[in-house]
């Protein structure tokens, strides 16, 4: 009977820190916003640069200490994390992948009439640039054990909750003019999304970053629009 029970308990640890991986698979939401505006405009949009920064820390090995209800950890550069709660790693190249959420949004609001991603060419001669810095994509997790060590694995299986994670965005969106090479529009978001995490429900731990993009460009867009609105008069 012991001999099972560790058997079991060294399974549930192993699932619970390997798993799938975790990618970033960026949908704009039916309810985004849609300019009531178009602007005859061709809108070039630019890998995203990278400001994080990059110090982590991962305590998740407290969990494991008899009375300590929970380990901790987290990290500024999520996709080069070494311990997740359900996932074995995260697959995700922000500098290009938000940049294309961001165009994905644009496009689906129709503020401009022409919006491209540009990465080592130009398609068209841009009337804008839009570019951003990316701030923060913090990624904070706890899991836990409920001061019982490994044993406090065993109350995931009837319900408990395994752990939390939270997932960070913060992001200065930009607009360019190229004919006088000056930015004219600046925005900052910066949102978060947590969960809770459960033994059953595999492969979640960066999840939300998708969402809370989401949030991040509905808010940019109703804020560029009122820029445009006050400011432009080329409308198509």
């Amino acid at each position: 009977m012991k001999k099972s029970l560790t058997f079991l308990l060294i399974g549930l640890i192993s699932i619970s820190i390997t798993g799938c991986m975790g990618t970033f698979k960026y949908k704009v939401p039916p309810n985004s916003p849609i300019s009531s505006i178009q602007y005859d405009c061709t809108v070039a949009v630019e890998p995203f640069k990278d400001e994080r920064p990059t110090i982590g820390s991962n305590k998740m090995f407290f969990s494991w200490i008899p009375g300590v209800p929970f380990g901790w950890g987290h990290y500024n550069i999520p996709e080069d994390g070494k311990v997740y709660l359900t996932i074995q790693s995260f697959k995700f190249y922000p500098t290009v992948e938000l940049a294309k959420a961001a165009e994905d949004s644009l496009k689906y609001s129709e503020i401009f009439k022409k919006i491209y991603f540009a990465q080592g060419y130009i398609e068209d001669q841009p009337d804008y640039i839009f570019s951003g810095n990316i701030k923060s994509t913090l990624y904070e997790e706890k899991i836990f054990t409920y001061c019982l060590s490994f044993f406090g694995s065993l109350l995931w299986l009837v319900g408990a909750p395994a752990g939390w994670t939270d997932n960070q965005l913060e992001i200065q969106f930009i607009l360019k003019s190229v004919k006088d090479n000056k930015i004219i529009w600046t925005y900052t978001a910066k949102n978060s999304k947590d969960r809770v995490e459960w033994f059953y429900y595999q492969g979640q731990d960066v999840k939300n970053y998708v969402p809370v993009m989401q949030k991040c460009m509905q808010e940019a867009i109703v804020n560029l629009e009122e820029f445009m609105q006050n400011n432009y008069k080329n409308k198509q």
